[in-house]
């Protein structure tokens, strides 16, 4: 059995698979992490202490997901295994999580506008960001044993992250000012998506041997 996981070795093009995983989650960080503040303030109006403290509470809320997200991976159960499904059952909530966020009402009151930045914030950053995000870092340790792969699998997606948000942060504002935060939202969105589908299909179909052998170790 352990034979079997040692044997399994990553290719080229599943390696270059699971670093479009982390890419798409960094379509999400980099809109995140650079633009969201800007747009809450300058183009919804919602207050800096509000957005602040907004998503202070967002993250304590991000530790109680993620334990319950581990707990919920650890049981699943299906022909791809435990972590990959979640790459795949995660997708559109990750494009819908992103453009939800782009997208307040105009039409909304002050507190309106907060409220829906409260909801949309939490869902997507404490919600499908930690049910993709999670799952996808486990993914790697199941797929193969195998030190050296690992390691060439882990700098292959750090280069693919890190060229992925120098992008996002050069085209984002020209293509804001082309289409709007809405369009923008969407297009990324949709890479995102397609992303976490590339990762998923390319990461081999049916369960990893190392999965196999998890399973069987379990139901023994």
């Amino acid at each position: 059995m352990a034979t079997e996981t040692k044997e399994h070795r990553l290719g080229f093009v599943e390696k270059l698979s699971y670093g479009f995983g982390d890419c798409a989650a960094n379509v999400y960080v980099a809109m995140a992490g650079t633009f969201l503040t800007a747009f809450y303030t300058d183009t919804v109006g919602i207050g800096v202490a509000a957005v602040g403290t907004m998503m202070l509470l967002a993250r304590i809320f991000d530790g109680v997901t993620d334990l319950l997200m581990g707990a919920v991976v650890d049981k699943t159960r299906s022909k791809y295994g435990k972590a990959r499904p979640w790459v795949l059952w995660s997708a559109p909530f990750m494009c819908i999580g992103l453009i939800l966020l782009f997208t307040v009402p105009s039409g909304l009151s002050s507190g309106g506008k907060l409220a829906y930045a409260y909801i949309t914030y939490i869902f997507m950053n404490c919600i499908v960001y930690t049910a993709n995000n999670l799952p996808y870092n486990a993914l790697l340790s199941r797929m193969t044993l195998n030190v050296q792969d690992r390691a060439t699998t882990a700098s292959m997606r750090f280069v693919m992250t890190q060229a992925t948000t120098l992008i996002i942060n050069a085209v984002t504002m020209p293509l804001v000012g082309s289409i709007g935060w809405v369009w923008a939202s969407v297009i990324f969105g949709i890479v995102e998506m397609v992303m976490l589908l590339i990762c998923f299909v390319g990461c081999k179909g049916g369960e990893h041997p190392l999965e196999r052998s998890l399973a069987r170790r379990a139901a023994q």
